[in-house]
């Protein structure tokens, strides 16, 4: 028999053969790494040195082909988690986020004003990293990051946008076709080197390509499959992706020893109709038994027609409410790992009409109004607090009910925020699907007939052409030209609530305060700048409206405080005199 010619390589040959590719894309996505290529897609970012914030860009992880990234709120929390601090993450798609209230009247902000009534000795931080059009995916692909950050309480609302969300099975922005494949997408989507080869893609294909690109609403542009029967294929396998992303988080935070509350979904069944009724042989279509169910209502049986209610919306073949069995999976997943659920839907039910769901608590097919946002809030904080995830209440002669009013009563909407999130609803509402054509825009200019300043400002932060606190500036800089100075203030401080570390908000204040002799009302402003950061400038105006308004003692305070950094002062020494002095 031949000997063959072929020559025999070392085994260690072959192994280096192997790691070759590997190697190159190493040095690849070093380089881009170096001159600092594409998008930064970490999950948090510095901010003012002491503080972190979810990444504004990270959408970008989730979304590629699409010219709308959603965000989050850009709410900050401390590098270095004080002695004393309560941190509590909140996680979820566009009712998390708090559509169309956001970021200022969601639940996160409720459950943040509830922790800083009955802790007042705590540094309260919640950070809301919802965001528009995403699932369970995304929020799996932060989990661990949030873990990292040492949260004492995390709060999930999530499954509406499971099969039109990101990387869903039916969106317009789906995956690679399984679950695993889809979680290994997202961990390359990390690195410098799948942005280059997507923008070469891109590139490539835009050559070939009409240029035109998908408008409208959110919705719109998500809901590629826009037809998924109950029960089909594609809808059991939506229901799988929620089952195994799911159990993944709520396993994460068990290992880890993070507490957490998951939410249970709510919809508008009773006062919204299915977007698309699949008609069957010998089977009533999703129309059929919502308008039996309407029949039901309206004879006062309201079992019957929350039953025919709930079952239409399950067969509504636009899939933009969770079917019910997204709620029979949350409650099995919290079961199974011990974690309690918010029953966010059985209390918007017993505190509705008929224990049914309409636009008592929704402004539309699933997002909550006002009252709705501020009722998930109560709900999130009195499971949390009766499961023993929070702990002993500084104010502890409060009761449960207390509070909620305490919280309720502070809890309030600007005049803008109310504005832009009507004129949200409408915009939403004229098009599909809740319109078979949908209005062009002379015709929704009409319908929305903005008459006021506020009104097209509003417009400009409803249609993200402004964001909120452009909005708010934009608003408090026309109150200020027209001299509406309490107007001026509420803007302001509507502003540093929502960002109450932004020493720049502060200076904003008082010095446009200051150029209106209006030294009282600066103050408040002046003395927070100084508690952030303390200056020789903030601590000796503090000083001087303090020592005019006759308290001799508080001004030294700052005025010493001041020549501390700027000990020459020849007019803070004089003024220190005659403070002494009285």
């Amino acid at each position: 028999m031949a000997q063959s010619n072929l020559k025999k390589y070392p085994f260690y040959f072959y192994g280096i053969a192997i790691l070759i590719p590997f190697l190159i894309l190493m040095l690849l996505e070093f380089t881009l790494q170096i001159f600092d290529y594409g998008k930064n897609l970490d999950q948090w970012i510095e901010v003012d040195n002491s503080y972190l914030q979810l990444n504004p860009e990270i959408g970008n992880r989730y979304f590629h082909n699409s010219e709308f990234v959603p965000y989050a709120a850009n709410d900050r929390f401390l590098k270095e988690k004080p002695g004393n601090g309560l941190r509590v993450f909140v996680l979820g798609g566009s009712s998390a986020a708090g559509f169309p209230y956001e970021p200022a009247g969601t639940f996160a902000k409720y459950f943040e004003k509830r922790l800083q009534l009955v802790y007042p000795q705590k540094t309260i931080e919640v950070v809301n990293l919802a965001m528009t059009a995403v699932n369970s995916y995304t929020v799996n692909d932060l989990i661990d990051g949030v873990i990292d950050q040492n949260p004492d309480l995390i709060l999930i609302y999530m499954g509406h946008n499971e099969y039109y969300g990101a990387l869903g099975v039916g969106s317009s922005q789906s995956g690679a076709g399984s679950i695993f494949l889809n979680r290994i997408s997202l961990w390359l989507n990390k690195f410098k080197t799948t942005q280059l080869a997507r923008n070469i893609i891109s590139s490539v294909t835009a050559l070939f390509s009409s240029g035109n690109s998908a408008s409208g609403t959110m919705m719109v542009r998500m809901a590629k499959e826009q037809q998924i029967v109950y029960k089909s294929p594609i809808f059991n396998d939506g229901v799988e992706q929620f089952i195994s992303n799911l159990d993944s988080i709520i396993e994460t935070c068990t290992d880890s020893q993070t507490p957490v509350v998951i939410g249970t979904l709510a919809s508008n069944i009773k006062d919204q109709p299915p977007f698309v009724s699949e008609e069957k042989k010998n089977e009533p279509s999703a129309d059929e038994f919502y308008s039996l169910g309407l029949a039901e209502y309206n004879r006062g049986e309201f079992y019957e027609a929350d039953s025919l209610f709930t079952y239409a919306k399950d067969l509504d073949a636009l899939r933009f409410r969770a079917p019910s069995d997204f709620n029979s999976v949350i409650y099995e997943i919290a079961n199974k790992y011990d974690v309690p659920c918010a029953e966010i839907e059985k209390v918007f039910k017993l505190r509705s009409p008929g224990n049914i769901i309409g636009s008592n608590f929704m402004s539309d097919h699933l997002h909550p109004n006002f009252e709705g946002y501020k009722t998930m809030g109560q709900v999130f904080f009195d499971t949390a607090f009766e499961r023993g995830l929070l702990p002993e209440m500084d104010n502890s002669n409060l009761s449960l009910s207390a509070q909620h009013e305490i919280a309720d009563s502070k809890f309030s909407l600007s005049k803008l925020d109310s504005i832009t999130a009507e004129l949200k609803i409408k915009i939403l509402k004229s098009d599909w699907p809740f319109v078979k054509k949908s209005l062009s825009n002379k015709e929704k200019m009409a319908l929305l007939n903005l008459q006021t300043e506020e009104d097209s400002i509003a417009y400009a932060v409803g249609s993200n052409k402004m964001s909120w606190a452009e909005g708010h500036l934009k608003l408090a800089e026309y109150y200020l030209r027209n001299s509406k100075m309490n107007a001026f203030i509420n803007e302001m401080n509507l502003l540093i609530n929502q960002s109450p570390k932004s020493i720049r908000l502060y200076e904003k204040a008082y010095s446009e305060l200051f150029k209106l002799n209006l030294f009282n009302e600066a103050l408040p402003f002046i003395l927070k700048r100084h508690e952030l950061s303390p200056g020789a400038y903030s601590g000796k105006w503090a000083g001087n409206i303090l020592l005019n308004q006759g308290k001799a003692e508080e001004a030294v305070k700052y005025r010493e405080e001041s020549l501390k950094y700027n000990g020459s002062d020849a007019q803070v020494l004089y003024s220190l005199a005659g403070a002494y002095a009285l």
